[in-house]
């Protein structure tokens, strides 16, 4: 019967209130932005690492590059003196060398800098963590203190789902989970839903003339009741 869900509704609706209280705390909407945000420092930390690999990996190479053309100067350079041509090939290779070095000193300066702001996410990182696990702490907290209280609702809700109809039930239980609590409304000014203040349809509104009748708004789909 209508009675029976309502009844059970109610003590619902009181349960629903404290899990709602729960989540829209400070500390709750707190302890979720950290997480986030921890959630984005460890995939920008993995982000830096990879660079930083492959930026070593490039910078070994220039590093192994700049020591083999050195030494090719160094034995170019002693024909240098006499020979022309040798001359010209010196020539290309300190303008290799000189590339190198330019290349060289742009890798260590991007290594320089991603190990830096890698240090300052990993510090952001760490007080994110802290914030988090004492706003999550608090919510804990706030779920001890109204043990109490969910434990009788839950015991209460119990009872009064044994005397409620299987299809009233099911279709509560369906709007509960889309968080559309109370999920059964009274008639509004002999034409609105109960839940969204919408205007219901006419052929709708017709059914409800019995005392007792249910219909489903056309508009929130809450389950719309006349007394």
């Amino acid at each position: 019967m209508l009675k029976d869900i309502l009844e059970y509704q109610k003590i619902d609706v009181a349960l629903f209130e404290i899990e709602r209280g729960l989540i829209n705390s400070a500390e709750f909407k707190e302890a979720h932005k950290m997480q986030q945000f921890l959630k984005q420092c460890e995939e920008s930390l993995s982000k830096m690492e990879k660079q930083s690999a492959e930026l070593l990996g490039f910078f070994n190479q220039a590093l192994k590059a700049y020591d083999a053309t050195a030494k090719r100067a160094l034995e170019v350079e002693k024909a240098a003196s006499t020979d022309e041509k040798a001359i010209g090939n010196f020539n290309k290779i300190l303008d290799e060398i000189s590339k190198l070095e330019k290349s060289i000193n742009a890798l260590n300066k991007n290594m320089v800098d991603i190990s830096k702001k890698y240090d300052d996410i990993a510090k952001k990182s760490t007080a994110a963590k802290k914030a988090f696990l004492e706003n999550r702490q608090a919510v804990e907290q706030k779920k001890k203190d109204k043990a109490g209280e969910i434990t009788r609702l839950q015991t209460e809700l119990k009872a009064a789902s044994a005397k409620v109809s299987k299809d009233y039930l099911e279709k509560y239980k369906a709007l509960r989970k889309e968080n559309k609590v109370p999920a059964y409304v009274e008639l509004l000014s002999k034409k609105k839903c109960g839940g969204c203040r919408m205007d219901l349809a006419l052929n709708k509104l017709d059914k409800l003339k019995e005392k007792g009748s249910t219909i489903e708004c056309e508009h929130c789909k809450r389950i719309v009741y006349n007394f």
